[in-house]
């Protein structure tokens, strides 16, 4: 299954590269390997702001709670998000792969 949906984010990326569209490359992003408000433990609860652009490029340990009111982007390499519970707001974004 995981391959098969990494297969699907790289065709959608190839597909969206010829339109210059691929969100994984777009200016602006944080990587969550750096963003100082990543979960450092399981079962963390984890709030992305509005404000912020969240490139996932590594996995994740599994999170109680996620709250999206920003973006959160998956890096084309192969990363797992590992959540008991994801919330995406109204303007929101959780990328995978391209429409």
């Amino acid at each position: 299954m995981q391959r098969a949906l990494k297969a699907l984010a790289v065709l959608f990326c190839v597909i969206a590269l010829a339109s210059g569209d691929c969100p994984h490359q777009r200016s602006g992003l944080t990587r969550w390997s750096s963003w100082s408000d990543k979960p450092t433990a399981a079962m963390q609860n984890v709030t992305i702001p509005s404000n912020i652009k969240i490139l996932l490029d590594e996995a994740t340990p599994i999170i109680n709670f996620l709250d999206i009111m920003g973006e959160l982007i998956f890096d084309e390499k192969s990363v797992s998000l590992d959540a008991h519970f994801i919330n995406v707001h109204s303007n929101a974004h959780l990328w995978i792969g391209t429409q």
